[in-house]
């Protein structure tokens, strides 16, 4: 389990009658490969959020057949996909680093505040791209707008979300019984107080739902660390 890079997604397909499916997955960015006349599928990317898309059989290159009426994903920055060891040694934690833009950061020399975000849930996880959920879209949206406003913006996939096995998901002493999953919260704030740029004194958190509830966590339990924190219910 992990991230598939440029976010792949493997289908297979099997006649309707039954027999052995069979699997295609290409190099594309959307990462399919063909498997009948037609393939259409919902997806998204970077600056775009969830559409139909359909590949014709032999071409491998998806084309959009919705529209987004006055959309603009210009200015949005390409998150970066990034792995560090919690602090325990347990997991390989996965985060989007969203970096603001030359422009977004303008001529100031002070370091970038730093900005933590937690999904809710916890069983959640988000990527590199629009969700494929109304609400997570619109905090990923969220954390692309911190980003323009000249923020460094780490997302982490911490422990008790989905996506990474078993042993992620139904992890030991979590939630209510021990919320072992905020050491990677904190420890994400570490990483990026790390990142070239970052000032590690400017560190802020928010988070919907579950995330806030980590935002409140790291208000009354690293408040040295956490200089801000924002909490939205959900």
């Amino acid at each position: 389990a992990g991230d598939l890079p440029r976010h792949e997604a493997l289908l297979s397909s099997s006649q309707a009658q039954g027999g052995v499916p069979v699997a295609g997955l290409s190099s594309n960015g959307y990462g399919i490969a063909p498997l009948s006349r037609h393939v259409a599928l919902l997806g998204a990317t970077y600056n775009a959020p969830t559409g139909v898309l359909v590949m014709k059989s032999g071409t491998n290159l998806f084309q959009r057949i919705t529209e987004d009426r006055g959309w603009s994903g210009d200015g949005f920055v390409r998150p970066r996909l990034i792995e560090f060891q919690s602090s325990d040694g347990a997991f390989t934690l996965h985060a989007q680093l969203f970096l603001p833009s030359a422009s977004a950061l303008g001529s100031s020399d002070d370091g970038m505040s730093g900005i933590v975000y937690t999904h809710g849930g916890s069983e959640r996880q988000m990527y590199g791209a629009f969700h494929y959920a109304d609400c997570y879209a619109q905090e990923y949206a969220a954390n692309q707008w911190l980003a323009s406003q000249g923020k460094a913006v780490l997302s982490v996939n911490y422990r008790s979300g989905v996506g990474y096995g078993h042993d992620f998901r139904v992890c030991k002493n979590c939630m209510s019984v021990g919320a072992a999953e905020y050491q990677d919260v904190r420890e994400a704030a570490v990483q990026l107080g790390r990142v070239n740029g970052v000032d590690p004194e400017r560190i802020g958190i928010w988070g919907l739902s579950y995330g806030g509830l980590n935002a409140e966590q790291a208000c009354a339990r690293d408040s040295k660390l956490f200089k801000v924190i924002r909490c939205t219910p959900g």
